[in-house]
C-alpha cells in the first residue's frame, strides 16, 4: 500500500504546489497545464512500457525526485520535463503496487484506491509543513514520494506486469 500512498503524494504535490510555483516564477498560466498533462501522459506512458518490457521498478525512485529541480529554472519545457519525469516514477510504483494486488486475486482493490486517495493528500500536507519549515514545497512532497517508495522496491528484482495483463 506505501507504493499507491507515494506515487500519489508524487502527484498530489506536484498538482497542489506546481501552480503556486509557476507563479512565483512569473511563468505563463499555460505551464500549469503542460507540467500536469506531461505528469499524467508519462505516468500512463510508464505504466504500459512496463507491460511489454521487463525494467527494475526501482529505476522510478530517482524520477519521483525531480519535481525537487523545478525552482532552479523558469523555462517550461524543462518544468515539462520534470514533471514527465515524476510522472514516469509514479507510473513504475503505480504498476508494481498494482502487480502486488493482481497477485492477491484482486481481493484488495478498495484498499489499494484508498491508499492512492491517502496519497493525494499527504503530498500536500508533507508539502505545506514543510513549507512552514522554509523547505521548498514540491521539493517536499517530492522527497516524502521517494522515501515512501524506497521501502516497498528494496529488494525488487522486476516487474512482470505483461504477465499480469495477459489472462492464462
Amino acid at each position: 500500500w506505501l507504493l499507491c500512498v507515494g506515487y500519489s503524494t508524487s502527484a498530489g504535490g506536484l498538482m497542489a504546489f506546481y501552480p503556486l510555483l509557476a507563479r512565483r516564477l512569473g511563468m505563463a498560466s499555460y505551464s500549469i497545464s503542460l507540467a500536469v498533462f506531461s505528469m499524467m501522459a508519462a505516468r500512463t506512458a510508464a505504466f504500459y512500457l512496463l507491460a511489454r518490457a521487463e525494467l527494475p521498478a526501482e529505476l522510478g525512485l530517482p524520477l519521483l525526485a525531480a519535481p525537487a529541480l523545478a525552482p532552479l529554472t523558469s523555462d517550461p519545457l524543462a518544468h515539462a520535463a520534470l514533471a514527465a519525469a515524476a510522472g514516469a516514477g509514479q507510473g513504475f510504483a503505480y504498476s508494481a503496487a498494482l502487480g502486488a494486488v493482481f497477485r492477491e486475486g484482486g481481493a484488495y482493490t478498495s484498499i489499494f484506491e484508498a491508499s492512492i486517495g491517502l496519497g493525494y493528500s499527504v503530498g500536500p500536507l508533507l508539502g505545506a509543513c514543510a513549507n512552514l519549515a522554509g523547505v521548498e514545497p514540491l521539493a517536499a512532497s517530492a522527497a516524502a514520494a521517494v522515501a515512501i517508495c524506497t521501502v516497498p522496491l528494496a529488494g525488487r528484482t522486476r516487474v512482470r506486469l505483461k504477465d499480469l495483463l495477459v489472462r492464462r
